[in-house]
């Protein structure tokens, strides 16, 4: 079935090449009617079974409540949706791909959507009976989220609802896969036209077929099928380096009233130890450079007025099987 995978090119040769691939895939399509019935039949029904689940809207999976902390202070409420279109990381150490829209205001509250693969949210949703890999999802929706819309999320409080969506769920649906449908309907338009033109008018076709011709199924093995260009992409672009993402806050000493640390947490899922890491203290901000990622740099200019830092004494431990870096800088009280 990989000769239905097509691939699209420019404006200009998009009909010819929807016409050529087209009479490839007929011309196949007739030789195996011919030769073999029932491996045809078997094959239309698989096909149209595929596509029937391709193109399943999102499912609500979860909803959890947090606070907005930037550009306004208000509850915040993150729909989790499960989604066929989105696909899988290609290994366990490849990023988790993330969809989702824009922050919606309300008078007292606002609310986003965003969707995973329906393989993670069985894994890590709420379900999950390790709770510190649900709360690893959760923060990666927080951060795509305040990405996307370069905004402040409260990430150390956040509760899961009862209900699995907040606000109406079809028009939550809608938000989510308007843009998506708009763009697959003019490639769908495209690939009747060149059809056409061979005398294979759609109603002579499955409507499989013709969502395959356009290219409406995400291609699982094509990490550029979705970017971080806009509102409709994933987190990250898997054939390119990016800043990895991190969560920091300070905690004090259980022992002396005086001393803290300053933690960060870094997520590093395309390394496999920290020896792939250099880590460095430099003009008061932490630097960290990882094989495959940019350089990160954390600045601890807001905290000097209240802390003397023991950057010789800076700790590292990279957890293996969460791809967490683990960072702590003791922190001498002022006060």
């Amino acid at each position: 079935m990989d000769f239905l995978k097509l691939s699209k090119t420019s404006n200009d040769s998009n009909n010819d090449s929807y016409l050529q691939q087209a009479q490839h895939i007929w011309s196949m399509l007739d030789d195996m009617a011919s030769n073999s019935p029932q491996s045809y039949k078997n094959f239309i029904e698989n096909t149209l079974k595929e596509g029937r689940e391709a193109m399943k809207p999102p499912d609500a999976h979860m909803c959890v409540r947090t606070s907005l902390i930037e550009p306004k202070k208000c509850n915040l409420f993150i729909n989790f949706f499960s989604w066929n279109r989105i696909p899988e990381p290609k290994s366990d150490s490849d990023p988790i791909p993330v969809f989702g829209k824009e922050l919606e205001y309300e008078k007292n509250a606002c609310y986003v959507n965003v969707a995973f693969n329906p393989n993670i949210m069985e894994k890590y949703g709420k379900n999950c009976d390790n709770k510190e890999e649900l709360e690893m999802l959760i923060d990666l929706a927080i951060k795509f989220v305040e990405n996307q819309n370069k905004c402040k999320i409260d990430d150390t409080e956040f509760k899961i609802l009862n209900s699995n969506t907040y606000g109406d769920l079809s028009k939550n649906i809608s938000k989510l896969t308007q843009k998506t449908n708009d763009k697959a309907k003019s490639d769908l338009e495209l690939a009747k036209e060149a059809l056409g033109s061979m005398g294979l008018g759609d109603k002579n076709l499955p409507d499989n077929l013709l969502n395959e011709l356009a290219g409406l199924s995400v291609d699982k093995n094509d990490s550029k099928s979705l970017k971080v260009e806009s509102s409709e992409s994933l987190i990250q672009e898997l054939d390119e380096k990016q800043v990895p993402l991190y969560e920091n806050k300070i905690l004090p000493d259980k022992l002396d009233d005086k001393l803290f640390y300053f933690e960060l947490k870094v997520q590093l899922p395309k390394i496999g130890s920290f020896k792939e890491c250099d880590l460095s203290f430099e003009n008061d901000q932490i630097v960290l450079n990882a094989l495959n990622y940019k350089s990160l740099k954390v600045s601890l200019n807001n905290l000097l007025g209240m802390y003397s830092f023991e950057h010789d004494k800076i700790e590292a431990k990279f957890v293996k099987n969460k791809s967490l870096l683990k960072i702590k800088l003791p922190l001498i009280s002022k006060k």
